[in-house]
């Protein structure tokens, strides 16, 4: 039987503090296991994908599986973490919120990761080519100095 300072207004009975903490606990365990399983699983595909580059002189198109693996696995702890805030299992939310935060942080650090990898910086003492040409209908000493 539950104690009277147990009870919810629903007349469900709440977790106990300590049960609260341990599942969060283990759920952030599983979560950071998760994690590191996809990571290994995409540095592995990136140090295959790096070894076949150096064949053409383009960069890569852009990789979206980082995005999409450590996206759909913030989703899924947020959803968690919502399920178990509306369970009234705060310390377990809490820890499943936390856990989010940090994946979504990763997740956009490895989207950034990938966006320079596959946009690379000019060479330098290159300058850029210029966007627009000469239209003044002049000779072309007058275009010369933006190379037209």
């Amino acid at each position: 039987m539950t104690s009277p300072q147990n009870r919810t207004r629903g007349g469900e009975s709440a977790p106990s503090g300590c049960a609260d903490v341990m599942l969060g606990l283990l759920l952030f365990a599983l979560d950071a296991g998760i994690a590191l399983l996809i990571a290994f699983g995409l540095a592995m595909r990136g140090w295959g994908r790096q070894l076949d580059l150096g064949s053409s002189g383009r960069p890569p198109a852009m990789d979206w599986a980082p995005t999409l693996w450590l996206g759909g696995l913030t989703l899924a702890v947020t959803l968690v973490a919502v399920a178990l805030a509306r369970g009234k299992w705060p310390w377990a939310a809490g820890f499943q919120f936390l856990a989010a935060a940090f994946l979504c942080v990763v997740t956009l650090l490895a989207t950034h990761t990938e966006w320079e990898h596959t946009h690379p910086e000019p060479a330098p003492g290159r300058p850029p080519a210029p966007s627009v040409g000469c239209r003044s209908g002049g000779d072309n000493s007058e275009c010369a100095d933006i190379g037209g």
